[in-house]
């Protein structure tokens, strides 16, 4: 574990000349560059204590799936001739599915289960669905080998009803999942701006669930305690628990990330056992207490493959700034958006007039994901001025939103301070998704 002070941004990314900061920002593939002045910088925002990779990724493995948490081992609830799901992350999420699967199947084929009975489903809720591409990237060697399905959450054929929660959410889920003998879930514990955080039951509910129960579900988004980094007391994150438990998981595969995706801590075991303790884990690293609220909050998502397009940037890049920027300030979301909104719903309702007009709309409307998020952007923009730092964007895009689009963050920072004026107070966010950002005295 090391301490570092308020950035960890490494040297070749902070370089001082005089009382200007050049900083790299993390954006797809590469950086976007940006220089500021000291005196202008509240603080890069990055927890006090470095996540540090491994010192054997396979050795840690190894120990994870050897000492699961509230369950047997895996290879001790496996039997021949099981039908086994696997629900895995799909092209949002950068879990190492294919650096993980080895050690699952080690536990699987020492009881003979054979690789006919063994099938792969992409999680990926009411997300586009995962293509040919990606899910060879995401699975290597393993594509060809099993058979890989992903969630069709508008396929009556393949959703299966399996009860009713607590507070009415029909749950309806992938029958490939549900019917298996035995359920496995990978993925990864980090900070999420509704659940706390992702990983553990996220997986199943909104992973494998229908459009229906996810929109039902996420009608909870709305709610106060349903925050980044909080899991106690969040009605959010309760109802997928208690979906998770209803769809069934036999064993959980997590594991916290490095920022340059190596993997830090294994997490196997019970659903919500393990995953409390990675979240427990994981809020050791991420949470940054910002000391004033800022003029300008500029955030990056952390790159590829988390700022594909605007759908995600939204929830893991502005959702996560809209309460610490000051009222009237300037988001600068830094996001390439290779695949533009990446929602056809989402750019459908973002086109349909003013800021005002799709509050006012998605506030009385049935709720749906695309819509609420619609609203949340409408929200933020009633609110606060938002530059959007992309290769794709162009001012026709949304024509109608008061969205500013920009090929270079320095262009956009020089506007925003040019706005807010020299004495400005800016804080920079270089990696959203895995920092949970508070602010004790406002």
């Amino acid at each position: 574990m090391e301490r570092g002070g308020p950035s960890l941004l490494t040297d070749k990314q902070i370089k001082r000349s005089a009382k200007i900061l050049h900083l790299q920002i993390p954006f797809a593939k590469g950086f976007q560059e940006l220089d500021i002045d000291e005196q202008n910088l509240i603080m890069l925002a990055e927890p006090p204590l470095k996540m540090e990779a491994a010192a054997d990724e396979g050795e840690e493995l190894k120990r994870g799936f050897a000492h699961p948490i509230g369950t047997p081992r895996l290879r001790e609830l496996a039997r021949k001739g099981q039908k086994v799901a696997i629900a895995v992350s799909d092209y949002t999420r950068s879990t190492p599915t294919k650096r993980i699967l080895p050690f699952v199947l080690g536990e699987l084929f020492s009881q003979e289960i054979s690789d006919d009975d063994i099938t792969i489903i992409f999680a990926g809720g009411n997300h586009r669905q995962t293509n040919e591409q990606e899910a060879k990237a995401i699975l290597g060697e393993y594509y060809d080998r099993f058979q890989i399905r992903v969630n069709e959450a508008d396929n009556d054929d393949v959703l299966k009803y399996v009860g009713t929660t607590s507070t009415g959410i029909e749950v309806e889920a992938n029958k490939y999942f549900v019917d298996a003998d035995l359920k496995i879930s990978l993925g990864t514990v980090e900070p999420h701006h509704s659940a706390g955080y992702s990983g553990g039951a996220k997986n199943l509910l909104p992973g494998v669930c229908s459009r229906k129960t996810i929109n039902q579900h996420h009608e909870l988004s709305r709610h106060p305690l349903a925050m980044n980094g909080k899991i106690e007391g969040n009605p959010f994150k309760e109802q997928i628990d208690e979906a998770g438990r209803m769809i069934g998981c036999d064993f959980l595969v997590n594991v916290s990330l490095t920022e340059d995706m190596r993997i830090n801590q294994v997490f196997t075991g019970d659903l919500i056992q393990a995953h409390r303790t990675g979240a427990a884990h994981c809020a050791k690293f991420v949470m940054v207490d910002v000391p004033v609220a800022p003029d300008i909050v500029v955030v990056s998502l952390g790159g590829s493959p988390r700022d594909a397009n605007l759908y995600q940037a939204e929830g893991k890049g502005l959702n996560r700034v809209k309460d610490i920027v000051k009222e009237g300030g300037v988001i600068i979301l830094v996001a390439d958006c290779y695949e533009g909104i990446g929602h056809a719903k989402m750019e459908e309702y973002l086109k349909m007039g003013s800021p005002q007009k799709i509050v006012d709309y998605f506030g009385q409307a049935e709720f749906s994901v695309p819509g609420n998020k619609a609203w949340r952007v409408g929200k933020m923009l009633l609110r606060n001025h938002v530059f959007l730092v992309t290769s794709t964007f162009t001012d026709d895009v949304l024509p109608l939103l008061p969205l500013k689009n920009f090929r270079s963050l320095q262009d956009a920072f020089d506007q925003a301070m040019a706005m807010k004026g020299a004495d400005a107070q800016v804080l920079v966010v270089p990696r959203s998704v895995t920092t949970v950002l508070k602010n004790s005295k406002m």
